[in-house]
């Protein structure tokens, strides 16, 4: 039991970083593409989490920043960094809090904060890689970046979080119910399935109701059957048990008799 759940985690790990990197790859070729794929690649990576490993999420992460790296993102290594430093961790952050039962709001602000600094981080050292610096308004960004980024990011960081945990429950649903697919593939199905199966409680109440008249109407039919049976017994004439005993007896009848014919013709 515990090799085929490693094997499902395995393989679900593996296809998790196989999807995960087709859309890295996609976002290091087209720049327009990079924070979708950015957040296409996250919701990949909570496949192994959907079925409660963290060691599987962390391994695929890891595999999925250098397959990343070695298929477009070495020559656009700052393309990656956000992925690297938050996108990608973000779902098993949320996969901790589930675990550990922490509290929502803390959480949310420990979060928000992380990504708040990670945007930071990106636009001082990355932001080439994202937008023109000769624009006019990219310098105008600069001067109120921390308002920018403290106001605008955690609104939208708001959302995006919901979204994901709103996702990794959906992903959750569908992984466990094809973890189990193959066990009940091979139970043997019920010719007929019953009511209650599908009705629930109600159903079998009923159920209940007619099998309690059904045994009170046998009940209430049974002291006449058996009257009429002992009535029946009285007018049957009486029968010997034993027939044997009375074919003995004709026997005894038949040979006296002749016993005696046998004596009076001697006698005559």
């Amino acid at each position: 039991m515990k090799l085929k759940r490693n094997s499902f985690i395995i393989a679900l790990s593996g296809v998790s970083c196989a999807l995960a990197v087709i859309f890295l790859t996609l976002g290091n070729w087209f720049s327009f593409l990079t924070l979708a794929c950015y957040l296409f690649a996250s919701a990949a990576l909570m496949l192994p989490l959907a079925a409660d490993s963290r060691a599987g999420g962390l391994i695929a992460y890891f595999a999925t920043v250098l397959l990343g790296f070695l298929f477009g993102g070495i020559w656009n290594p700052w393309r990656m960094f956000l992925f690297c430093i938050f996108f990608g961790l973000h779902p098993l952050a949320n996969s901790l809090q589930n675990k550990w039962n922490l509290n929502k709001w803390i959480a949310f602000a420990v979060k928000a904060v992380w990504f708040d600094v990670s945007l930071w981080l990106t636009w001082e050292f990355a932001y080439e890689y994202f937008f023109d610096a000769s624009v006019n308004w990219v310098e105008l960004i600069g001067n109120w970046i921390f308002l920018i980024i403290g106001l605008g990011g955690t609104v939208f960081f708001f959302f995006y979080d919901w979204a994901m945990r709103r996702l990794q429950g959906v992903l959750n649903v569908y992984v466990r119910h094809l973890r189990r697919g193959k066990g009940a593939a091979k139970r043997p199905s019920s010719p007929e399935r019953r009511v209650e199966d599908v009705f629930g409680l109600e159903d079998r109440s009923e159920d209940r109701k007619e099998g309690a008249s059904a045994a009170q109407g046998a009940a209430e039919r049974s002291p006449a059957e058996g009257e009429r049976g002992t009535e029946e017994k009285r007018d049957d004439p009486p029968q010997r048990e034993d027939g044997r005993d009375g074919q003995a007896d004709g026997e005894r009848e038949e040979k006296e008799k002749r016993e005696d014919r046998k004596k009076n013709g001697e006698d005559s």
